[in-house]
């Protein structure tokens, strides 16, 4: 999920296995470090973080990993993917 050109190209340059089975989808919203989380999730709903873990929901997907803003992840996560029931609050 990201800019799918650079992904692309990256996993062609450094991984050793050339068929992975990785779909990637293009979007042009990303949350920067430096962002307050909860803004940002409702200023960009098309962000990588919020469409990756919509893929988990409707299970396109079998994970998510994320090397950003972590807040955005986990507030992203508890707004689409929601807690189990006997959990009250997200841990990281």
């Amino acid at each position: 999920m990201g800019n799918e050109p650079l992904l692309v190209r990256l996993i062609q340059q450094f991984s050793p296995e050339k068929n992975l089975p990785i779909i990637f989808v293009n979007t042009n919203q990303r949350i920067y470090p430096d962002e307050d989380p909860i803004s940002a999730i409702r200023k960009k709903p098309n962000a990588s973080i919020f469409l990756t873990a919509q893929l988990v929901l409707d299970k396109k997907a079998d994970a998510m990993l994320s090397v950003g803003n972590v807040g955005a992840c986990v507030a992203a996560c508890r707004h689409i993917l929601k807690l189990a029931p006997a959990i009250r609050r997200p841990a990281l």
